[in-house]
């Protein structure tokens, strides 16, 4: 496939990871793994989007705001806790009969470092469904 935009390109420079292991503040292969925000991070980085590693919550600040209809692949998705404080991001991955499909890396948290960890707590970089997402953002500006 040829890449013909940064959404594309950063859309399939995630993909490719999918089965990475979780590791609290990875954000390159390197580091052994991803957390939610190293993923989207890591390709927005490779492709010049942003210049630094942002947590979910500075992601969330940084671009403008995306409606539920207006959803596409390579927009970030993000959670709220019960006190309004982001604390997830994943990405889009597609929307197919109906449902909205996202890509990211979860089912860790500060306990997984290892792979082992990621392992015993089944966290890699997945697509699923997800549920309970609170609002998105499209950091591409098209």
């Amino acid at each position: 496939m040829v890449i013909k935009t940064p959404r594309e390109a950063v859309w399939q420079w995630v993909n490719a990871r999918v089965d990475t292991p979780y590791r609290w503040g990875g954000n390159e292969i390197k580091d052994g793994g991803f957390d939610c925000s190293g993923l989207p991070n890591g390709g927005l980085v490779v492709f010049g989007i942003t210049f630094a590693d942002h947590t979910a919550a500075q992601l969330a600040d940084m671009f403008p705001s995306v409606q539920k209809e207006n959803l596409r692949p390579g927009d970030l998705l993000f959670w709220r806790n019960s006190v309004g404080k982001v604390v997830h991001v994943e990405m889009v991955w597609a929307q197919f009969e109906g449902k909205l499909y996202s890509i990211g890396a979860s089912g860790g948290g500060p306990w997984v470092m290892t792979l082992t960890a990621a392992e015993r707590s089944n966290a890699y970089v997945k697509i699923h469904i997800p549920a309970g997402w609170s609002f998105a953002r499209n950091p591409y500006g098209d």
